[in-house]
């Protein structure tokens, strides 16, 4: 299985940490192991919220940009807090 995108690893993570558990003496995973994974995952989904949140941020910036620019000219611009 190959893994294309951002979203498709955290996909196969979240199915590692939940299979895991039950096949851990099969595969001969350590404690160690699954916690890894699962630290892993934690990580890609903390990233790909703050991500999301710095882009919604982005945007909020230059639409007051575009307004400060494309505004009326009558209007002041409100003080940036």
């Amino acid at each position: 299985m190959r893994i294309y995108s951002y979203l498709k690893l955290i996909e196969i993570l979240t199915l590692q940490e939940a299979n895991l558990p039950t096949y851990q003496a099969a595969i001969g995973a350590i404690n160690q192991q699954i916690q890894d994974v699962a630290d892993a995952l934690s990580n890609l989904l903390y990233l790909q919220d703050y991500a999301d949140l710095v882009d919604a941020n982005k945007k909020t910036v230059f639409q007051i940009k575009q307004a400060a620019f494309n505004g009326d000219k009558s209007e002041p611009i409100a003080p940036f807090l």
